[in-house]
């Protein structure tokens, strides 16, 4: 959209610049991709609520004796990382976009839940038996033959990429102090 400075000579270098940072907003959006994938959800994840601040599902009771953890999408943090900017061939910034996402396999299905069916192709596994040996040490594992099958999915969604109004306020108030003063 073109933009004219005409008239206002005594603003004129002034207005030249405002009009240069609004055509391209690239060291903004990469800003607020980074202020995004640091501080909004991050913040979320941590609290484990949805945009709006609702609650995550809780886990099944399995899960939690699973995993010894009632602590949702916490495991090892893979998940978590795979959002930092500059790290997830996902997340990027242009001159008027800020695209965030995940390399994770696992994150659309925890942000919109999946209650589907996966099939399950007959494979070996590796398991430990519980228990000691004899002599107090861990039994060792051993191969067992699972059969193919079909696994229910029954996963809540637990929303935890994006933005609430709070944050699109925050980003709206560092966009017009870029574009007006050139603060980035």
């Amino acid at each position: 959209m073109p933009i004219r400075t005409e008239g206002l000579d005594e603003h004129e270098d002034e207005l030249e610049d405002q009009k240069d940072r609004a055509q391209d907003l690239t060291p903004m959006t990469l800003k607020g991709a980074i202020v995004i994938t640091t501080n909004f959800w991050p913040r979320r994840w941590r609290k484990q609520v949805d945009l709006l601040g609702r609650p995550w599902a809780a886990l099944q009771p399995e899960t939690i004796k699973n995993k010894k953890s009632a602590r949702i999408l916490f495991d090892r943090g893979r998940m978590f990382k795979s959002v930092q900017i500059n790290r997830s061939p996902i997340t990027k910034a242009t001159e008027d976009t800020i695209i965030i996402g995940s390399a994770d396999i696992r994150a659309a299905t925890h942000q919109f839940g999946d209650r589907g069916t996966q099939s399950v192709p007959a494979h070996t596994r590796k398991v430990r038996p519980k228990g000691l040996t004899k002599k107090g040490r861990k039994k060792r594992k051993r191969k067992v033959e699972v059969m193919a099958h079909d696994r229910v999915q029954n996963i809540p969604p637990r929303p935890w990429i994006g933005w609430d109004r709070k944050d699109l306020d925050f980003l709206d108030k560092k966009l017009l102090d870029y574009i007006l003063k050139g603060k980035v």
